[in-house]
């Protein structure tokens, strides 16, 4: 048996239509652990609104996010 062969079609559609409810509602709480900075790149990826959503393509502009190497 294949992995969600159980999951109704119908219940996958209330469930996703449910999770773009609460997130355009801002209906969400964070974890405490997660530090300011975190939060603040969660909230602008959710934001429902299309003019000031953060694309993934714009998170480069936060340090923390950007690994190196040192050879």
């Amino acid at each position: 048996m294949m992995p969600f062969a159980s999951l109704h079609l119908a219940d996958a559609r209330f469930q996703l239509t449910t999770i773009v409810a609460k997130i355009s509602r801002a209906q969400y709480a964070l974890p405490q652990w997660i530090t300011l900075p975190q939060k603040k790149i969660i909230l602008r990826i959710l934001d429902p609104s299309p003019i000031t959503v953060t694309l993934l393509e714009a998170l480069d502009q936060y340090m923390f996010l950007i690994t190196s190497t040192v050879i």
